[in-house]
């Protein structure tokens, strides 16, 4: 038995020997929404994916399968490609169909490139809409722990306070400020520290747990403006993170 000239396989070999045209095809036509894809997306990468595109394409016409089509869809949107340049991409199957192939596999062969790019669209588009999702949820999460953040920080100011209102003795109450402090946010260590009365030293008032205490025994204090990061934040009145303790000045 012979296949008929029309029969996806022989347009498909038609179409593979110009493979080097369908690459450049769909080259260009990435290219021209190379900005509308998100970030993920480098000019670097439209060579490969226009390679893989023309693989997978070509390949359909020797063994049609929509669930290998539809996860062609899926990868285009995970590695980064918008809505436009996926429409592109059909638009640049269909003119390279025109361009080489003769008048009476035209037909058959517009067919099966309409099916394939329907397909890969479906594929495509159930995936953006599963990110979409995944990043809603990403951004409804962040805004509860931010929330929950600003609620416990409001929580804590108002018991410190109320206690404020409380304990007259100034020390007991930066005793009682630093283990609520520590205890609500659940950290290792809080001190505060007031400036003395010549403006020249940060001296540690109250610390939490054993280790606060031996400071404060000892007469903890740090120089206004010197080599140390509660000196750094009383002169420049402004808070500071370390993001690396192994270089900051965190003493």
């Amino acid at each position: 038995m012979t296949e008929s000239k029309n029969h996806p396989n022989q347009i498909g070999e038609q179409l593979t020997a110009h493979r080097p045209a369908l690459i450049r095809h769909l080259r260009q036509a990435l290219n021209e929404t190379l900005f509308a894809n998100r970030s993920l997306i480098r000019p670097a990468d439209i060579d490969r994916i226009a390679e893989a595109e023309a693989e997978v394409f070509l390949d359909f016409f020797r063994r049609p399968d929509d669930t290998t089509v539809m996860e062609r869809g899926a990868q285009l949107c995970r590695q980064g490609l918008g809505s436009q340049a996926v429409l592109n991409i059909g638009r640049a199957l269909r003119r390279f169909c025109h361009t080489h192939l003769d008048a009476d596999r035209l037909l058959p062969a517009l067919e099966a490139a309409e099916a394939y790019h329907s397909t890969m669209m479906q594929g495509f588009i159930q995936a953006q809409e599963a990110l979409i999702l995944s990043e809603q949820e990403r951004m409804r999460s962040a805004l509860q722990r931010s929330l929950g953040k600003y609620t416990l920080q409001m929580q804590t100011a108002a018991e410190i306070a109320s206690a404020a209102t409380s304990i007259l003795d100034l020390d007991e109450l930066l005793r009682t400020s630093v283990e609520l402090i520590r205890e609500r946010f659940d950290l290792y260590y809080v001190g505060v520290f007031l400036v003395d009365d010549y403006g020249r030293w940060a001296v540690l008032r109250a610390g939490s747990g054993e280790i606060g205490q031996k400071m404060l025994d000892r007469g903890h204090k740090l120089e206004v403006g010197g080599n140390s990061m509660i000196g750094w934040c009383v002169a420049h009145r402004e808070p500071r993170i370390a993001l690396d303790v192994g270089t900051e000045a965190v003493r």
